[in-house]
């Protein structure tokens, strides 16, 4: 999949590559190095997806400049905090191993630059940030414009060397380091906060299996959310008997996805909306059941390996060996051993596994105990961190989200104070980025031409009223004939804007906007400008909004 080797891409996944600067360092050994350390340090970690592991790539051309290096693509779906947790071991792996640089993108290019975006260097951006960004001895690095110029193109090659021999130079600043270390803070104790414990009604074979295996539920999960309309038909007949109750590891992202996932109706078993322990039981044995009926076919007659071995021969990969030769065959195991450790469908690994330890003699065992559990010293966790009141809500977003400084309600408990942002709104520029932030403005006089604007509005005017098409153009003659109109319409105008007051009272202006926003909706004109200046629509409408 990584270097364009099989052709093959997925969205939602992360992928990295590691250079080992050591000339004399064995790639099999150092995989084998990395895998272990990576275990050990995830050791209890659900994977919503595929695993984080490291590969050796097929591809490892010789003599033409190119440093060896192991490959990694994880798709993490759509739990990112597996992705940060990956980003976590990254950092992890270039501390244990000093001579190793990392370069890590996903689906979105440099993720690690977003998530630092409020101290990047003004020169850097999405469009020249290819290859410039990396990770070695635990720090993010920068390649510079005084380095390599944003207008050449830097080969990932080139850039590890400039990493290696610049590391000083090219050590991005405390905050950039600080803002990424943040967000990966909290591990390995943050691995046991995101787990859920339920107590959950299952089939004892599902029950042993999730023993033996606790990451199985990961897929089992993620294949009843994801039921196609026959499958979710199919789910209605199954055969849902002999369960007993039993304790489940989740994670807290896998937990709310089932909890909240719809019940399918209309099968043989009609379980009570207050039965949550069979409720979450049915829908595990669905998913279960779903992943074992998929054909567990020879994975190497599959289209996905078809495509795969494709992509290798047209990226030269047999080296013009004859099919069936010494040399052909060795290239060959060694592509349908990448292919099965890699690149195989997931439910294909999930099957296989499954049916191994049915196998195992350990399983009848694990049955046995499950069956015979006292069930009074089983125990679940609360799930009240499922519901989030509206102030913590706030909380997340504003930490997460808002670097400004949190505005209470009661700031807008004044109509002056409205009426006030609203003026220092419209002063500001925009354009189609947005609105423009303008600091230190020492003139808040807003200059207004009368004169202009009575000229503007004329126009409009004219061509409001008129009944024959208007050419607007410095000769057109319809100006000519409209002249007494023209006087006639500002001498009207000069009057209303003479006879109009000259201070609009603010609770007027407050009254019109509430008034507005109840007429409108959910969203409108007036509720989008007051998002413009920080003021949510419920801070002004409320239960007694109408006093």
């Amino acid at each position: 999949m990584s270097e364009n080797t099989t052709g093959l891409k997925f969205d939602d996944t992360i992928h990295c590559r590691f250079y080992s600067l050591s000339q004399s360092s064995d790639l099999e050994q150092l995989c084998e190095s990395i895998n272990r350390a990576i275990l050990s340090k995830s050791q209890g970690y659900v994977w919503n997806r595929d695993e984080f592991r490291v590969n050796i790539p097929l591809h490892q051309l010789e003599n033409n400049g190119k440093i060896p290096h192991l490959i990694s693509v994880t798709c993490f779906g759509d739990n990112i905090e597996d992705e940060w947790f990956i980003v976590h071991l990254i950092f992890e792996l270039t501390r244990m191993f000093s001579d190793l640089i990392v370069h890590a993108e996903d689906s979105d290019g440099s993720f690690l630059l977003i998530e630092a975006a409020d101290y990047l260097p003004p020169w850097l951006n999405p469009d020249n940030a290819e290859n410039r960004v990396l990770i070695y001895q635990n720090n993010i690095h920068i390649i510079t414009p005084e380095l390599v110029k944003l207008e050449n193109h830097l080969e990932i090659c080139d850039a590890v060397k400039l990493v290696s021999y610049n590391c000083e130079k090219t050590n991005a600043c405390i905050d950039i380091q600080n803002a990424i270390k943040k967000k990966i803070s909290g591990y390995p104790q943050k691995i046991k906060d995101n787990m859920h414990m339920a107590i959950v009604s299952l089939p004892v074979e599902i029950a042993a299996i999730l023993k033996l295996r606790p990451s199985i539920i990961s897929p089992i999960v993620n294949s009843y959310c994801n039921l196609d309309a026959l499958e979710a038909k199919n789910c209605r007949n199954i055969d849902y008997t002999n369960c007993v109750l039993t304790q489940i590891q989740f994670t807290k992202y896998l937990y709310a996805m089932l909890m909240h996932s719809k019940l399918i109706q209309k099968g043989r078993y009609n379980i009570p909306e207050t039965d949550k322990r069979a409720q979450l039981g049915f829908k595990l044995t669905c998913g279960y059941n779903v992943i074992m009926k998929q054909n567990s076919k020879d994975i190497f007659n599959t289209l996905e390996y078809k495509k795969y071995m494709s992509n290798l021969s047209k990226t030269g990969y047999f080296k013009d060996n004859i099919e069936g030769s010494k040399e052909y065959t060795k290239l060959l195991e060694k592509a349908k051993s990448f292919f099965f450790s890699t690149e195989c469908p997931m439910n294909t690994h999930i099957i296989n596994e499954i049916t191994h330890l049915k196998s195992d003699k350990l399983f009848e065992e694990i049955k046995q105990s499950i069956v015979k559990c006292d069930n009074s010293k089983l125990y679940e966790d609360d799930d009240d961190w499922l519901n989030i009141c509206p102030d913590e809500l706030n909380n997340i977003l504003i930490s997460n989200y808002d670097k400004s400084t949190k505005i209470n309600n009661k700031d807008w408990d004044s109509p002056q104070n409205i009426s006030s942002a609203l003026t220092d709104f419209l002063k500001k520029s925009s354009d189609f980025e947005g609105i423009e932030r303008i600091e230190d403005v020492e003139d808040n006089n807003i200059d207004f031409d009368a004169e202009q604007f009575t000229m503007c509005l004329e126009k409009f005017l004219n061509i409001a009223t008129s009944n024959v098409d208007i050419e607007l153009s410095e000769d057109s003659e319809n100006y000519e004939d409209n002249d007494e109109i023209c006087q006639e319409i500002e001498k009207e105008l000069s009057s209303k804007l003479c006879s109009a007051p000259s201070n609009v009272d603010d609770k007027t202006v407050l009254d019109n906007l509430v008034q507005s926003m109840k007429e409108e909706g959910l969203s409108g004109p007036s509720s989008n400008v007051l998002k413009t200046i920080g003021i949510c629509k419920t801070d002004l409408l409320d239960s007694d909004d109408d006093e």
